[in-house]
């Protein structure tokens, strides 16, 4: 459970620095057009700040769901007895005791 836990987070890392790269292309794209000559077509620049507003969008809602599955996995147990050197699977193997 940690892995998944760690391949979601490494991957929440990968969705937000591509996000950074995507704002960063519209950045460039919305100041070129800007400076662009008066007249000229701006149908490419159209099309393409459309896709990747698009894709932006996409990467946000998976990240969010991403970190939504995260979250219902972080139990924290009180009440329970801890020795040193114990982790969960030593608590499962021995069972947890009723209180």
């Amino acid at each position: 459970m940690a892995k998944d836990i760690l391949d979601i987070k490494n991957f929440h890392h990968t969705v937000n620095a591509r996000l950074d790269s995507l704002d960063s292309r519209v950045s460039a794209l919305e100041s070129s057009h800007a400076i662009s000559a008066p007249g000229a077509s701006s149908v490419p620049f159209n099309s393409e700040f459309t896709a990747l507003t698009q894709t932006v969008n996409e990467l946000r809602s998976k990240n969010d769901d991403l970190e939504n599955r995260m979250r219902p996995n972080n139990l924290i147990l009180n009440g329970l007895k801890e020795e040193e050197d114990e982790n969960s699977d030593s608590l499962w193997a021995r069972g947890i005791p009723s209180t």
